[in-house]
């Protein structure tokens, strides 16, 4: 289908060079000859510096340079596709970028006509237009690292990683393809919809398909999916050696198979946990195909994927029901971070950044509880118990930063 940019904002780049960003994140730059050579001391703040909102780059065939670093700072993530010879090939080829040829430049139209020695050459240039459709995909860039599974046991799909990509056919004069592609999105994730045919109870390949919910461009027909296959295999053979009598030394061997899991009850991996409002935490039971209930949604909510989200300060159960009608529950304590207070005794010392040491360095013998890892996480904020967190409190502490948690 035909797409007719919406041009948001323009400039010019260049002597005879013009850049168009339409709303869609669509940077088009157009028009001939060369682009000023923008470095990164003289990259004009808008559009090419730190702009988080550039998706695609088009440029027209009649572009014969781009400044050496003017898409230093611009966070990118694309493939050139193009007509050989064209300067879109050029370009990708010096900066690196994967380059595909769709075939050759297409030529411009030339008649010359000689009269008494005089020559007249008359150039006609094609129309400019761009002509756009898209394609969705959803690859899988990593399995989980659990494929194969006992009878009993729940699927896991921790370390499983998918990457979102769209496809932007775009042609002008010199036609290529930019793509659009996402960072690395965790199976887990809440941007993923997750169906599959998984009894963890009978032996069998089972299919996992994953669907992406957000596309950056939505077509019904054409959903983002991609599926892998996990299996559950053999419960554990119990081998029992036994002998019947001294005198005749016989040996009698029974093989016992037990089928681990199927008289398993529900049951979770944790049963209290301190999150903050926000934070997300992945609920691990031994059973699937689980529903999800809190009961105040108001404090935390649960996805049907079993992921728990903390919304505002309090003490909430989550309920876990299988399709038999057991539960099992966890207690979710949503807490207001007292920062830099490791050891939960109110205060804020030298003693707290000590124990955020001591757990780095000897976590086995200095494990901090939950809430402990709450509060000690009390310098940029979500990355974790670090150094630098016990680097905080003694700076809180010698007054050189006035509060905690410290931002950089």
């Amino acid at each position: 289908m035909s797409i007719k940019a919406n041009a948001a904002i323009s400039g010019s780049c260049g002597d005879n060079l013009n850049w168009i960003l339409d709303d869609d994140g669509t940077l088009t730059i157009s028009g001939k000859g060369t682009m000023t050579n923008y470095d990164e001391m003289s990259i004009p703040f808008y559009p090419f510096q730190n702009n988080a909102d550039i998706k695609k780059i088009i440029i027209g065939d009649s572009v014969t340079s781009i400044g050496s670093g003017a898409f230093t700072n611009t966070n990118k993530s694309f493939i050139i596709k193009g007509y050989s010879g064209s300067y879109a090939e050029t370009y990708a080829k010096r900066k690196l970028i994967t380059f595909e040829a769709i075939g050759t430049t297409q030529q411009i139209t030339t008649t010359a006509t000689t009269t008494n020695k005089l020559t007249t050459t008359t150039t006609t240039e094609m129309p400019y237009s761009i002509t756009t459709s898209y394609e969705n995909r959803l690859e899988i860039v990593k399995l989980p690292d659990k494929t194969e599974f006992s009878i009993g046991e729940m699927y896991d799909l921790s370390g499983g990683l998918v990457r979102y990509k769209v496809i932007n056919h775009c042609y002008d004069n010199g036609g290529y393809v930019v793509v659009k592609e996402s960072e690395n999105i965790e199976m887990i994730s809440e941007d993923l919809d997750l169906t599959t045919d998984y009894n963890p109870n009978i032996k069998g390949k089972y299919t996992i398909n994953l669907q992406y919910k957000k596309p950056y461009y939505y077509n019904e027909y054409s959903m983002p999916k991609a599926s892998f296959c996990v299996n559950v295999v053999s419960s554990a053979v119990a081998t029992i050696k036994t002998t019947t009598s001294a005198s005749t030394a016989a040996t009698t061997t029974t093989s016992t198979t037990t089928n681990i899991g199927e008289e398993n009850e529900l049951s979770l991996s944790e049963t209290e946990i301190f999150i903050k409002a926000g934070e997300k935490h992945p609920l691990k039971a031994n059973q699937s195909n689980l529903t999800y209930k809190s009961s105040n949604e108001d404090i935390a909510v649960v996805s049907n994927k079993g992921i728990i989200t903390g919304i505002s300060k309090g003490t909430v159960v989550i309920t876990v029901i299988n399709q038999f009608k057991d539960t099992a529950s966890i207690t979710v304590n949503v807490v207001e971070p007292n920062y830099g207070d490791t050891n939960c005794d109110n205060d804020v010392d030298i003693s707290d950044a000590v124990l955020i040491m001591q757990s780095l360095s000897n976590p086995s013998k200095y494990n901090l509880t939950d809430l402990a890892k709450v509060n000690a996480d009390c310098c940029n904020v979500g990355d974790g118990v670090t150094n630098a967190d016990a680097l905080a409190i003694q700076k809180y502490k010698l007054s050189l930063i006035t509060e905690l948690p410290e931002k950089k």
